[in-house]
């Protein structure tokens, strides 16, 4: 996950669903800040436990409904997207569409193996690969996981004046 972040430097980054803390102590060398999200106390007490550098703020909170204020450069949803609903799915890739029209970097990261999870990695990474495509410019799929990074600054979405956001799990093309 850390060899595919961009190699420009990274002032702000914002790691959804950081567990225990683990990769956030990784961005933390390579990012000026790094604000760690996830929704579980327990995860957020063994990430704090971590003796995390002093560029790290670990947070409750729920994405997408309770997103940290700040502009990020950097978005690293790591072993996040799959357990949300599909709606929830849905608000969050349009908050995520948001930001890379601001020119952030969004790096998504799912195990690609089946579990007691609402969607399954892969059906979250082509849906994010179907609906953020003009910033795609990382695909590396492994047997047991799949990333992909989506960079603002390469493109700008050419349909976005046409297309309907938000589009609810309804809409969703089968």
């Amino acid at each position: 996950t850390i060899g595919a972040l961009p190699p420009e430097p990274i002032r702000q980054a914002l790691d959804l669903g950081c567990s225990n803390g683990a990769l956030t102590n990784e961005l933390a060398s390579r990012c000026g800040r790094v604000v760690a999200v996830d929704a579980s106390a327990c995860a957020v007490a063994h990430a704090a436990e971590r003796d995390l550098p002093a560029n790290v703020t670990v947070v409750q909170a729920r994405f997408p409904d309770e997103i940290p204020a700040g502009e990020f450069d950097l978005i690293v949803c790591s072993e996040i997207l799959y357990y949300l609903t599909p709606a929830e799915l849905w608000r969050a890739m349009r908050w995520l569409c948001s930001r890379l029209e601001h020119g952030a970097t969004v790096l998504a990261v799912s195990w690609r193996g089946h579990g007691d999870v609402p969607l399954r990695g892969d059906d979250v990474h082509d849906l994010l690969e179907q609906e953020l495509g003009p910033w795609h410019s990382l695909d590396a799929r492994h047997p047991r996981y799949r990333l992909d990074r989506f960079d603002g600054r390469r493109a700008r979405r050419p349909d976005r004046h046409r297309r309907r956001w938000p589009r609810r799990p309804r809409d969703r093309p089968q």
